[in-house]
């Protein structure tokens, strides 16, 4: 089984915090709103850099992961913790037809510290020869949740001094603080 990737498929609807947050606006000491624009583009940059060093969604997004083949062993593991749910799971014949694995065959387990799609008891993965790239195909919801309060505070508090850093300009201590408040989220895919 090979891992051959992911795509966004839905991104996320909100960004942790807004402009407007206390918590941004007392970290960076601003009391005006003429820097709102950039501060939003600042935002969303932190997020996604955050998300990118962690390997993990801070809000609620639908991503959707490949492998070449089915694995060998009866679980999955998806990419992108927290997993919220599992879409489908779809797999291409060298004939590039479709079809949905039933979810009535596997059970999703979101409690760990990675997602995992894993058979059902005495239950096996399907049997066709699959296409040479991207044969199986999952769709997933993952995230900590639609909002910033739903955000674990040290990663919360990590995108809002990548917003300081991008604001201010580079600043080692910050930088190791940054670090230091992402080390214990870091997931490898």
């Amino acid at each position: 089984m090979t891992y051959t990737g992911k795509t966004l498929t839905s991104a996320a609807a909100a960004e942790p915090l807004t402009v407007t947050d206390n918590l941004l606006r007392e970290q960076l000491r601003v009391d005006h709103t003429s820097d709102n624009t950039l501060l939003g583009l600042q935002i969303t940059a932190a997020r996604e850099r955050v998300e990118r060093v962690t390997g993990r969604a801070l809000i609620t997004q639908t991503w959707t992961a490949y492998w070449d083949s089915f694995p060998g062993s009866d679980t999955i593991e998806l990419p992108r913790p927290p997993l919220q749910s599992v879409t489908y799971v779809k797999y291409y014949d060298t004939d590039d037809t479709v079809a949905t694995f039933s979810s009535a065959n596997y059970d999703v387990d979101i409690t760990g510290m990675v997602g995992l799609v894993r058979l059902k008891y005495a239950l096996n993965w399907p049997t066709t020869t699959l296409r040479p790239t991207k044969g199986v195909e999952i769709q997933f919801v993952c995230g900590f949740g639609t909002a910033g309060s739903s955000v674990p505070g040290g990663l919360l508090q990590a995108v809002v001094l990548e917003v300081a850093q991008a604001y201010y300009g580079e600043d080692e201590t910050r930088a190791r603080r940054i670090e230091s408040l992402l080390a214990p989220w870091v997931v490898y895919e």
